[in-house]
Order: C-alpha cells, then structure tokens, then sequence
C-alpha cells in the first residue's frame, strides 16, 4: 500500500539506520542470537526496499552491531575478512568502535517498522561502501585452488605474522597462474598490496609497506611451487580495467583458514 511507502519514508527509514534494542524490543524476538542493551540493530537491507509495501517486501534484513572495547584490528578493517568487520562509526557526532559478525544477520516481518522510527542512521559514503563491500564479500569472494593454498600454508604463521601489520593496507589482490589444480610446476603469482592514496603517497608509510611487501614476497617465494610478485600500489593509481585482471585475496582465507583454532576477541557474553 502507498501509505506504509510514505509512512516509512516520513519515519526516516533507510539503509544503515540504527535501532537501540532497549527502545523497540519487538525487532530482538526475530533474532537467532542474543541481543544485549548496549548493542545496537543496523538494518541492512537496500532503501528502495526497506520503504516498499510491505506486500512486495515482506522482511527486511537486520545485523547485530557490537561494542568493541578497543580500537579495531588492522586484520577486521576495511571489509578485509569476511568472517568479521570492526569499524569506528559516527553517531550522534561521536566515534564509537562496533564489531559485526555475518551470521549475526536476521529477518524481520516488515511491519514491525510500522510506527516506530530509527534512533540513527549511519549517513557517511565511506562507512555505506564498506558495509556493502563486506557483505557482499561473504558471497563473492574467490576460491583458490587447494594445490595453491596447500603450498603457501606451509608459511602460514610467518605470513599471517606480516598481513597483520597491514593497517594500511585496504586490501589485497592476487593474479595466479594457472588457476587451476597442479600437483607438478610451479604458480605463478603477483599480489597487489592496495593503499589509499593519502598514505601511498607519504614517504615513512610508502616505505615501510613496501618493505612489508617484500617480506611477504620473501615468504611466498620460500614454498616450493610458487613464484611470486609483490607490488604496492594507490588506490588513485590503477584502474577498473587493471584490477579485473586480479581476484581479492580475502583475510578470512588468509589468516582463519582453520577457524575453529581461533577465538575472536571482543565477544560478548553470550555472543557467538
């Protein structure tokens, strides 16, 4: 019907708005995981279809927002690992740090939102192409070979030790040759280190991530099988064309390929 467009629409329902549990319980029956007073419910789904009738879009989507009582790792930044996002995001004028975990997602009945209007909305472009990033990132994020993955694993804890330190790093790509499964010869490998500009463009930062850069080429090239290339670049500095050339190499493949050996740090009591 016309009237819930209008009414959500006057509501100020959008994208990336914030509800605080305490201030509309009705959302946390739908969840399947615990939902404290401190966290905060950001509703994901797009904006065109959060204020449709309710008959065309009868649930919209909601992730659990959590408090982190640190700054956010390099590791979680960015959108980097799809298995977990840790932002500094602005609220009412004031930074305040927040994790998020992709199967801390849930579905509510559309009506729900029916009277009742957001305590915020996160309205910056930088936080919403983020966001987006990371979630679409659970979906289209590359598998690479096992014959690839069982080789540079053999220096897994030397190479996590590196990518750690990447914070600024924004992402990582990788071009492998050939993709596919080998058990004989050798991977070709050239790996894109990508920097916003701001700090490609600082001396200290361009000189320290390139000397991390080597590193990393130093670790990959000591697995048997693999050839490989690191290269820092800016954000600024390559284009679309260039880029397709490459596939993201996701954090969550690179340092939680086994993930049950890991415990996430900043979980809540309760949390999973």
């Amino acid at each position: 019907m016309a009237d819930d467009r209008n009414e959500f629409i006057e509501n100020g329902w959008r994208q990336f708005c914030i509800v605080r549990p305490g201030d509309h319980p009705a959302l946390c029956k739908f969840a399947h995981v615990p939902v404290n007073a401190q966290d905060f419910l950001l509703i994901v789904t797009q904006t065109c279809d959060l204020v449709n009738n309710i008959e065309k879009e009868p649930y919209f989507e909601v992730a659990c927002m959590r408090p982190l009582d640190r700054a956010p790792s390099s590791e979680y930044m960015h959108g980097k690992n799809s298995r977990r996002l840790e932002m500094t995001v602005p609220i009412h004028g004031a930074d305040q740090n927040y994790f998020i975990l992709p199967h801390e997602r849930f579905f509510v009945p559309h009506e729900v939102l029916k009277n009742i209007r957001p305590y915020a909305t996160i309205s910056d472009e930088k936080t919403h192409d983020l966001l987006i990033k990371w979630i679409t990132s659970r979906y289209n994020r590359a598998a690479f070979p096992d014959a690839f993955d069982r080789r540079w694993k053999k220096r897994r804890k030397q190479i996590e030790a590196i990518i750690k330190q990447f914070v600024r790093v924004q992402d990582i790509y990788i071009r492998l040759d050939p993709f596919c499964e080998i058990e004989e010869g050798e991977y070709k490998v050239a790996i894109l280190l990508l920097m916003d500009a701001i700090h490609y463009d600082t001396a200290t930062d361009y000189k320290q991530y390139n000397e991390f850069g080597k590193r990393l080429e130093d670790q990959l090239n000591d697995c048997d099988g693999i050839d490989a290339e690191v290269t820092l670049e800016s954000n600024a500095g390559i284009t679309i064309r260039e880029l397709q050339q490459y596939k993201r190499w996701d954090y969550s493949h690179l340092s939680y390929a086994d993930p049950d050996e890991h415990e996430f740090p900043g979980m809540p009591a309760g949390g999973s």
